[in-house]
């Protein structure tokens, strides 16, 4: 079966398609998700509804690690 890669989703929605497919719940490709584009202020994508806005180094290790629980 096919797959695809996401960046930039908000809200953790590529997330939810991909348990919902890997579980069995719908039919649909692999997906490997990427959650959020994050992004720093002034920074790429920032003024998407698909970037998140983090600045300095803690700010990042956040949004990753909670990207990284949704994921599981």
């Amino acid at each position: 079966m096919p797959g695809i890669r996401t960046a930039g989703v908000p809200h953790y929605i590529d997330v939810a398609l991909k348990h919902a497919f890997d579980d069995g719940q719908l039919v649909g490709p692999r997906i490997l998700a990427g959650g959020w584009f994050l992004t720093t202020s002034g920074g790429h994508a920032l003024r998407t509804e698909f970037a998140r806005r983090c600045d300095g180094g803690d700010e990042f290790v956040r949004a990753i690690r909670q990207g990284s629980r949704y994921a599981e």
